[in-house]
């Protein structure tokens, strides 16, 4: 999916481009950037250098390398956790999962529940070279309880546990807070809780468990005196309100069940918090069978291993049989409910409005969600009532900010690092250009993605939902 460009030198001169400016929202004439190793350094450079490498950039767009603030990186697409261990088959599609990412222009990711040691074992191989992909800010396990969201999920068994921790119980505020320094110790870049009190098939009539109070004060305090922001994953807008009573810093997606009130956006925005909406996998879940032809394409088959696309084949038919009683059919309720998506729409319309900060994030990995959907996301924004610009800022600015890293990313100026995507086309005007990436610097090393554009990901549909 994408090529290595060679360079020889510290510096590279990018010549013959436009830079888009995100903090004033403005487009500059042709210009020459000049970047030492990961820094950019000049964004008005002379045209030729004798001790630079020079890449004829041809008139594109020079921005900064988009955020994708939710996402599960390392997921091979499975649904459940049939087994302790993952196929072998799955480390491969990891590494398709972030050379794909970065093709679509997204330089850094947040990813939001993985075993953090093979995270960070990634990670290591991505900074050296190794492996193509880009930065990644890892939460490691999830913080929830037994039975608890994601009730398909469950603590590795020891020894297979120091290996791998995909979620971790929190069962008291002892264990939250002991949690909370070990996942910092370990790596960890924030903290995710999973608190969902209903669960998503709507056949199941009991009340999942959840984080207690105490618990997930005890883990928000614990997470704020080591730095970390806590993002917590909800659902259900009877939970909403409750969860707005915590020091949380994200709310991970969108009610589903209905629209947001107005006094929980008007809490929300007393509270501070920062939505990830996530319109990508909610509008895919709700919809799913229009994705089914791009499962058939050429492009389906290089961004997923065989095992990993006849999988999502086999989750499409389960989706489309309502008497299935799998977690496969859990997603039933967006389905059968699928008009509520244009609530999603509305919801994020009005907290947008009211000047609650909003993110981009798509999901990627939560099996209907894929790499290269970044852009999508940013459309979809738009479409909700973003302008172009807000929409962009979402997944450069504001993502950098949420992720503590808006020293070095989310905008292009001098000292800020080179992980940018060069497109074709004024983002301005045109937010399809994103989806025409044709160069991506990512620490140090530049790539250029095989293909022009990104894959048509809802073949003879709108990627924005119509009722």
């Amino acid at each position: 999916m994408l090529t290595t460009v060679e360079t020889s030198k510290e510096r590279v001169l990018l010549r013959n481009l436009q830079v888009l400016d995100v903090k004033k929202g403005q487009l500059s004439g042709q210009t020459n950037v000049l970047v030492e190793g990961r820094i950019i350094l000049d964004l008005d450079a002379p045209a030729a250098d004798a001790v630079c490498d020079t890449i004829d950039c041809e008139g594109l767009t020079l921005m900064p390398g988009l955020i994708d603030c939710h996402c599960h990186i390392l997921s091979p697409y499975l649904s459940s956790q049939d087994s302790p261990l993952p196929p072998a088959w799955s480390l491969k599609q990891m590494r398709l999962n972030f050379e794909g990412t970065l093709a679509g222009g997204v330089v850094c990711v947040r990813d939001m529940l993985s075993p953090i040691k093979i995270m960070n074992s990634n990670r290591r191989k991505i900074a050296s070279g190794k492996f193509i992909g880009p930065d990644i800010a890892a939460s490691g396990a999830l913080l929830s309880v037994k039975g608890g969201y994601p009730e398909f999920i469950n603590p590795m068994p020891f020894p297979l546990s120091l290996a791998s921790e995909p979620k971790m119980h929190a069962d008291t505020p002892e264990h939250g807070a002991q949690f909370v320094r070990y996942l910092k110790k370990k790596g960890a870049d924030h903290i995710k809780v999973g608190y969902t009190s209903f669960y998503r098939d709507f056949a199941i009539k009991k009340r999942m468990p959840t984080v207690s109070d105490d618990t997930l004060h005890a883990i928000c305090k614990a997470a704020h005196e080591l730095g970390l922001i806590v993002s917590v994953h909800h659902n259900w807008s009877q939970d909403l309100d409750h969860l707005l009573q915590f020091d949380i810093d994200s709310l991970e997606h969108v009610v589903y069940d209905r629209e947001l009130t107005d006094e929980q956006i008007a809490l929300a925005k007393k509270k501070g918090v920062t939505f990830v909406p996530t319109l990508t996998v909610s509008d895919s879940m709700a919809r799913f069978e229009e994705k089914l032809g791009f499962l058939e394409s050429d492009r389906a088959k290089e961004m997923f291993v065989e095992p990993a696309r006849k999988h999502l084949h086999w989750i499409s038919s389960t989706w489309l049989d309502f008497k299935n009683e799998r977690y496969d059919e859990a997603f039933g309720f967006w389905r059968a409910n699928r008009k509520n998506y244009a609530g999603v729409e509305r919801s994020v319309k009005r907290m947008h409005e009211a000047g609650i900060p909003l993110c981009a994030g798509t999901d990627l990995g939560a099996v209907v969600a894929w790499p290269g959907e970044m852009a999508d996301e940013v459309i979809r924004l738009h479409h909700v009532g973003l302008t172009k610009i807000e929409a962009i800022r979402a997944a450069t600015l504001n993502a950098a900010k949420l992720l503590q890293r808006e020293k070095t990313l989310g905008s292009v100026e001098p000292g800020m690092y080179a992980d940018v995507s060069l497109v074709a086309g004024n983002p301005l005007e045109d937010l399809y250009s994103l989806r025409r990436v044709r160069l991506v610097g990512k620490g140090g090393r530049w790539h250029r993605p095989k293909h022009p554009e990104l894959p048509d990901f809802w073949p003879g549909f709108s990627i924005t939902f119509k009722n």
